[in-house]
Formats: structure tokens, C-alpha cells, sequence
């Protein structure tokens, strides 16, 4: 009776369709309040907006409210302030949970001082600061903008009567200055303002000290230091960390006048000496003619200036009394170009004096990455190509290496931790290792991630890594994709919090632009965190402690859908390793049926296991929930980044092949009925596999390579060489066409043209540029060879088809593919695009959807 009960259930359920996504709800924001007493959150759709959920510490709703933005808590969690959509700012009192609300304000901002709260916000010209204690409101008069001090003891206001200054404790205005003025900044501690004054050639920088009252000029655009053909550009100031110095910036100035030997003003001049090429550098031009260039000023000594960069000179780094320049070279061409090599340079700030920087040992090619641990006494020199790290220290001007021969962290210098020493990763462990170069590395995590294949990663804001014993960490099984916290254990094995089957947060899933952070209350050791499956929507949850978990929001859009379910599947290669990659079943899944199956892929994707995916449109890509639900499987396994320099193709044939096999032993499996789909990269790979196999029953590629030899030598990605992308970037052939043309060829599909028997749909926009060329290439010769193909290409869409900005293309997309797969993968009859087309003169007019009541073979 529970099975008939169950598959009932089942068939009430809504399928996928292409307006689902409308109506989608989805968990946007939240945060907590600083005593942990008090919660809110955002669900939203695109249909009807937002709503905002007000919620105790016990989960009770409070309040729910529409129509506003941007909550935020007072600190000291008494108050909820929120803009509404009517210019009005709303003001929540937990304790009576009454609302008061201030009208006709256009912005406004909320400040902490002796620990009660108050507003400040504009109202027609006037600036107020309204007592949320005594519901008193004081005016400081007319002001178009204003500035508070970060440490709350005045307020800077600001209008055509000038700059002015009004202490929260005193009853007189202070006058700044009586004049216009702009890109007003205030110092960290507050003791100092910066704004500029004047115009053109008599614009100059003030600064105004508001420990003694005093203002002087410190920058005008004929101050010592500013180079010819260069002036003041009137644009953001910032002060040093240690607020004694402007950084500042100037803009270049160069009329040049014809020449009079010019005789055509119509011809480009290519030359082999040129840093860009000429279609990269016309578009980089409005950038160039726009483009600032830092200075500095210490403030001890106005009117001399440091001019940190220029034309051939860039700021690669900024510290507190340093700053680290660079020549500026074409970072695609440093690999083979030896011109190109970068040279690094220390600028002393207070006395100007410049250091070189030594070469590190490395190879010609070799990408290198500096930071630096927020002191004046290093530089960290990262090798991405060979993992090796270096310390460089300033006042020895010494090169150290800090890593050993047989130990790499490919994954990049990340978290400092106080002066001397920095945390690394070598992908599962994390190091503390000493920049002197004395101490020997410590795995302060015991190697405990290598033992068991999890990786660990700590969470920025949540204790120092060298507080062994409080900093929290993020982990994620290589193999199972659980996922959960832990602690550090003063170099012991970590402390497991939790680890469960499920997406918590890790940095490297995609969240369609959210972030879902877990966030800590301020004064007390409680956490919100979202929990989420490829079945179940994101949702908050509360915790104490990071084991046990209370659920707050209950966002459920998929339980009136038939939806989808993830596994991990796992298999043998065609050479003996083990592969992985992610199945989506429907919800309603029947072993007694045969099922058609899209392979879906880019890169490896494994660790996307317990990722949700929302209905949508499609850009180029597939939309997973729209097929699961509508009857298909999804295969999507993972394709390593890193493959041998040249070897794509064996790639492909040893992952593919295996799992097609894999899968075709399931008897749910149709093996007859297997398609592809890939997007850029995906797209060369879909055109790739069924040049060199006869396995798939139908393949739609978007905006993907077919011709490897042609598009060496094309521009892409700002008009830039693709010498680069081939040789050492994601196409990885480690080679040139004329060293090793047969790697190129064989990477190439369009030579193997006449051996490709899967239909074929294309998409690729003209706007794409040379991989609309690429497109049409493969178009060409498969229609030449009388092969079924088709191309789809959308006018004013690029790379990704916009939907954001019009979703008729992706809809009409999204719709074609569709029909595409159902013809081949589910015998539906075809549309009339394929039977028929649609003849240019019919562009607009014909939509050649209809499904074709002949049943023609397309």
C-alpha cells in the first residue's frame, strides 16, 4: 500500500518546464544580530521579489516584511533598521516589537556611539541625526553629502557653502574649507581628512589634521615628483596604513599632432616589435586614454611627490612602507618572449629609494605570484608552475626558499599569519612555514587531510591559524564529497565538528553568485549556517557548537516538482585508475525503465556532488533540473584540467568509452540513446569525442574550438594572441604548429570530419568572434559531407547567451535544444527547423517549432 501511496505521490508532482525558474524561491541573505539573540533572512523569486524574516533565537517569526533593502542590526542588537522601497528608512524595536518610520530620506547611515545607536540621514538638503534612545532628532544643517569619523566623534558635512566640521560634543561647527571640493577621504583613526580643491591645472590635494585644527596643501599638480606631461586626476584618495601618507593618482596628458608625412589615415601598422598586438591594443585604448597612474605623498614632507607609476610601470603591490612595482609587460607572451620578463622593484615610500627585487630560480615560462604578510619585513614569491615558494627580506635584500625539494603547494599562498611566518596548502594539509627560512616546515594539521583524503581549508575571520587550538576549518572528503567544520589541534589531527552528507560551504562550488558564509554573532559562539543537497534547497540553519543544528528557513520550491537526486558514481578506466562523476536520477525513478542519458561535462566537477541547481534558461550549457525532470539522466564526469600537454583527446577516449560501458551495464540504461552537451571548453570536447567515437546518439556543442590549427593563430579574450592558451593555458599543447604540427592536428576535429556520424547541433553567436568562425568551420564541413548538423546563432549575444539582459534567446535556445534531444534521445517527432529550416527571408517571421506531423527523418 506505501509503494502504490509513493508512486501516486509521484505522478502528482509537476515536471520542469521553462517558466519554472519565474516562480523559484530561493534563500538570498541573513545574518545574525551581535548577541546572538536575534536572526533574519531573505527568500526571494523573480517573480515577486523579496521578503525578509525576522526570527528570535528560539526560531519564533517576529515580523515578516516586503518592499525594503538592506537590514541591518544596531550594534547593540536592540534595533533592526531597514530601507523600505518609498524612501523611507524603518526602524524595529525588539524589545516592544513596534515600528517607527522616517520619510522622504535618500540615504542614511546607522553609527554606534557610547553604546546606544544613532541614524544619521539626509532630508531635502538638511543632514539630521535622529536618538534611537529618546527619539530625538538634531539638525547639522544643509549638506548634499556627509562623512562620520570611523571612530564616531564627528560628522564631516559637506555642500556648496564648503566643508565643514561638527563634533558630536561640541555645539560649534568647525569650517574645512569654504570653497567646493570632491573624493572627500577620512583616515582609518580619524585624525585626518584628505578631499581635493580647485580645478584643471589649479587642482590641488588638502588634508585637514583634526587633532589640531589645521589644514595645508600637500599635492598641486606642479609638486616635486610629478612627471612632465602629467597632473592631478580627480578621482579616490586613501591613506597608508599608517595614515601618515596619501596614495593619489594622475593622469597622462599627451597631444600629439599629425604627421606631416602621413598619407593615409586608414592603414595599421603590425609590427613584430609591438608589446600588443594591433587588435588587442584598440581594445585596450579607452582604457588606455582613461587610465591613472598611482603616486604617493608622505605627508611630513608636502609637495614631494613619489610617482609610483607611469607608462611602463605598474603597482604589483602594496604594503605599509613599501609598495612593489613591475615593468609593464604582455603577461601572454612572457612565456616564450624574453623581452617580456618581468622585473620587480621596492619603492622605499618615506625616502623614494628604489631596490630590484633579485630573479628567483625558475624557467622561462614559469607564472609567478607576490604578496605579502602584512609587514614591512617581506615579500612572499609564489612559483604557480613549480609550487616552490620564496621569501625575499627587505632589509637583508635575500632570497630565501622556504619549501623543500619534495614539497609543492600548488594551490597558492593564502593566509598570513603574523609577521614571520605564513600558512600554506599542498591541497589536503595546511603548513605554517617560517619566511627566515630557519625553522623547518610544520604540518599543523598532522597530515591528517593526505591520510584521508580530505581536503582542509581554513575560514577566513575565524580565529588565527597560529591559535592552534580555536581556528576553525572547512573540509570536504575527495571521495564520499561530505562535507563539514573542524578544528585545529595545535599540530595533533584535527577535531572533527561535523561531516555529513551535504554542501555546507566550500570555496572552489559555485553558488551562482551567493556566498552563503557562515557567519559567527559577535558576542556570542553562535553560528548561522545554510545546509544543502542537490535534492533540497539552501537552507539556515543555527548552532552553538558546529555539531548539532537547528533548522530556520524552510525554502522547499522543489517539493512540487518531480526533481532530482545526485550520486557519486565511481569506475575504472580504460588504463586502470579510478574515475568519478556526478548522476542525476529523477525523483520518480524506476529501475523497471530504460532511460536515455546526456553527458554533461567542462572540468572535473565531482566535488559539486550536494550542489542545488535552480531551474533556468540556458546560456550555451544544460539546464540539469529541466531534463532530470522531464524523463532524462544526467551524466556528468570529471575531465582533469591538468591532462598531459597534448593529450585531450586520449583524455577524453580513456574517461568516455569507460563510462559509457559503465553505465550501459545498468539495464535502466537505453545504451542507444546517449547524447552530449558541452559549453566552450565542453563544446571542443563534445566535438572532440564524436570525431573519434561512434557512441553517441545525438551531441549539441555551444561555442566550442573544431579547428585547432586555425585558431592558433586567431585573437580571442580582448582580441589577445591564443599562442598562449595553446601552448600553456587551458588548450595545454605544450607545443607549436611547427614544431609538432601532428599534435595540432589531431587535436583538431575538423580534419576527422568525414568520420563524425552523431547528429550535431551547434550554437555559436556572431558576436563571439573567432569562435563564431570556428562555428562556422565545423558547419561548413559537415553540411559539405552531408552530414546532419545544424547551427544556431543569436544576434547581439556573445560567448554566454544574456539572459539577464533578454531572455528570448535563451528561451528559444532552450527550447531547440530541447526539441533536438527529445527527437534523438526520445523519438519525438522533430521540429520543422530541422525537417525544413528556416530560409533567411523568414528570419522573425517563421519560428519553425512546430513538431512535424509527417514524422520526417530531419
Amino acid at each position: 500500500m506505501f509503494c502504490l501511496i509513493s508512486l501516486f505521490c509521484h505522478a502528482q508532482k509537476k515536471t520542469v518546464n521553462n517558466t519554472s525558474y519565474k516562480e523559484w524561491e530561493r534563500l538570498s541573505s541573513y545574518n545574525i544580530s551581535n548577541d546572538g539573540k536575534w536572526v533574519y533572512y531573505e527568500t526571494s523569486n523573480p517573480s515577486s521579489g523579496s521578503e525578509y524574516t525576522l526570527l528570535n533565537f528560539n526560531g519564533e517569526v517576529v515580523k515578516r516584511i516586503q518592499g525594503i533593502r538592506s537590514p541591518q542590526f544596531s550594534e547593540d542588537s536592540a534595533y533592526l533598521i531597514y530601507t523600505c522601497h518609498n524612501d523611507s528608512v524603518g526602524i524595529f524595536r525588539m524589545k516592544d516589537r513596534s515600528s517607527t518610520y522616517l520619510h522622504g530620506i535618500n540615504n542614511y547611515k546607522l553609527i554606534n556611539r557610547n553604546n546606544k545607536p544613532f541614524l544619521f540621514y539626509n532630508k531635502a538638503g538638511e543632514l539630521f541625526v535622529y536618538d534611537l534612545y529618546h527619539f530625538k532628532h538634531k539638525s547639522y544643517g544643509k549638506a548634499d553629502k556627509y562623512f562620520v569619523d570611523p571612530k564616531n566623534n564627528y560628522v564631516i558635512t559637506y555642500s556648496k557653502a564648503g566643508l565643514r566640521l561638527a563634533r558630536f560634543n561640541e555645539k560649534k561647527d568647525q569650517i574645512i574649507y569654504d570653497d567646493e571640493c570632491s573624493n572627500i577621504v577620512l583616515s582609518a583613526d580619524g585624525s585626518k581628512i584628505a578631499f581635493f580643491a580647485g580645478k584643471n591645472t589649479d587642482r590641488r590635494i588638502f588634508v585637514y589634521n583634526t587633532v589640531n585644527n589645521t589644514l595645508y596643501k600637500v599635492v598641486s599638480n606642479f609638486s616635486q615628483g610629478i612627471k612632465e606631461k602629467f597632473e592631478l586626476a580627480n578621482i579616490s584618495l586613501s591613506f597608508n596604513e599608517a595614515n601618515d601618507g596619501i596614495f593619489f593618482n594622475v593622469i597622462y596628458r599627451d597631444s600629439v599632432g599629425k604627421d606631416a608625412n602621413l598619407i593615409c589615415a586608414s592603414v595599421d601598422v603590425w609590427s613584430y616589435k609591438d608589446l600588443f598586438i594591433q587588435p588587442n591594443q584598440k581594445f585596450l585604448l579607452d582604457e588606455a586614454r582613461n587610465r591613472t597612474y598611482t603616486c604617493f605623498t608622505f605627508l611630513a614632507r608636502p609637495e614631494k611627490v613619489i610617482q609610483l607609476e607611469d607608462v611602463e610601470l605598474t603597482v604589483e603591490l602594496r604594503m605599509n612602507r613599501y609598495v612593489v612595482v613591475r615593468n609593464r609587460t604582455n603577461e601572454h607572451e612572457e612565456f616564450y618572449n624574453k623581452v617580456q620578463k618581468r622585473h620587480y622593484v621596492i619603492i622605499n615610500l618615506l625616502t623614494g629609494e628604489r631596490e630590484e627585487v633579485p630573479d628567483i630560480p625558475s624557467r622561462s615560462g614559469d607564472i609567478i605570484n607576490l604578496s605579502n604578510p602584512k609587514s614591512d619585513k617581506f615579500l612572499v614569491i609564489h612559483n604557480l608552475t613549480t609550487g616552490a615558494v620564496f621569501s625575499f627580506q627587505l632589509s637583508s635584500k635575500t632570497i630565501i626558499s622556504i619549501t623543500d625539494k619534495d614539497h609543492t603547494f600548488t594551490n597558492g599562498v593564502k593566509w598570513f599569519s603574523l609577521e614571520d611566518d605564513v600558512i600554506l596548502t599542498d591541497g589536503y594539509d595546511l603548513w605554517k612555514v617560517d619566511l627566515h627560512g630557519k625553522v623547518k616546515n610544520k604540518n599543523i594539521t598532522n597530515g591528517f587531510g593526505a591520510k584521508n583524503r580530505i581536503k582542509l581549508r581554513p575560514i577566513s575571520g575565524f580565529g588565527s591559524m597560529l591559535d592552534a587550538r580555536n581556528a576553525l576549518l572547512i573540509a570536504l572528503n575527495d571521495d564520499s564529497k561530505t562535507n563539514g567544520f573542524w578544528k585545529l589541534n595545535d599540530g595533533l589531527d584535527p577535531i572533527k565538528l561535523c561531516m555529513d552528507s551535504c554542501l555546507y560551504y566550500w570555496t572552489i562550488v559555485p553558488h551562482d553568485g551567493e556566498t552563503f558564509p557562515l557567519i559567527q554573532a559577535r558576542d556570542r559562539k553562535i553560528y548561522l549556517v545554510t545546509k544543502q543537497t542537490a535534492s533540497h534547497s539552501p537552507n539556515l540553519f543555527i548552532s552553538n557548537n558546529l555539531r548539532s543544528f537547528r533548522q530556520l528557513s524552510h525554502v522547499q520550491p522543489e517539493n512540487k516538482f518531480n526533481w532530482l537526486k545526485s550520486e557519486l558514481l565511481t569506475w575504472t578506466l580504460d588504463d586502470g585508475s579510478r574515475w568519478k562523476g556526478i548522476l542525476y536520477k529523477p525523483e520518480n525513478f524506476d529501475s523497471s525503465k530504460k532511460y536515455p542519458v546526456i553527458f554533461h561535462f567542462y572540468q572535473s566537477k565531482s566535488d559539486e556532488l550536494n550542489f542545488y541547481m535552480r531551474p533556468a534558461l540556458s546560456g550555451g550549457s544544460l539546464s540539469i533540473p529541466w531534463y532530470v525532470s522531464n524523463g532524462y539522466l544526467v551524466f556528468v564526469p570529471d575531465i582533469k584540467p591538468d591532462f598531459s600537454k597534448g593529450k585531450i583527446t586520449e583524455h577524453l577516449m580513456n574517461v568516455f568509452p569507460s563510462a559509457v560501458r559503465y553505465l550501459g551495464s545498468e539495464n535502466w540504461v537505453d545504451k542507444t540513446k546517449i547524447g552530449l552537451q558541452g559549453h566552450s571548453f565542453g563544446g571542443y570536447e563534445t566535438n572532440l569525442l564524436i570525431a573519434n567515437c561512434s557512441l553517441f546518439a545525438a551531441a549539441q556543442s555551444s561555442a566550442g574550438i573544431s579547428n585547432v590549427v586555425s585558431d592558433y593563430g586567431d585573437i580571442r579574450f580582448g582580441d589577445e594572441s591564443l599562442n598562449y592558451y595553446y601552448e600553456k593555458g587551458q588548450g595545454n599543447l605544450g607545443t607549436t604548429p611547427w614544431d609538432n604540427p601532428d599534435v595540432f592536428v589531431k587535436s583538431s576535429v575538423i580534419f576527422k570530419a568525414n568520420k563524425i556520424t552523431t547528429p550535431l547541433l551547434l550554437q555559436h553567436n556572431q558576436s563571439d568572434g573567432n569562435l563564431f568562425r570556428q562555428g562556422v568551420e565545423m558547419f561548413s564541413a559537415l553540411r559539405r559531407l552531408k552530414k546532419p548538423v545544424w547551427m544556431l546563432q543569436y544576434d547581439y549575444h556573445e560567448h554566454v547567451i544574456d539572459f539577464q539582459h533578454s531572455n528570448q534567446a535563451a528561451l528559444d535556445f532552450t527550447v531547440r535544444q530541447q526539441q533536438f534531444f527529445d527527437h534523438y534521445l526520445k523519438d519525438k517527432p522533430a521540429p520543422l527547423w530541422m525537417v525544413e529550416g528556416i530560409p533567411a527571408k523568414y528570419k522573425g517571421i517563421k519560428s519553425g517549432l512546430q513538431l512535424d506531423s509527417l514524422n520526417r527523418i530531419p
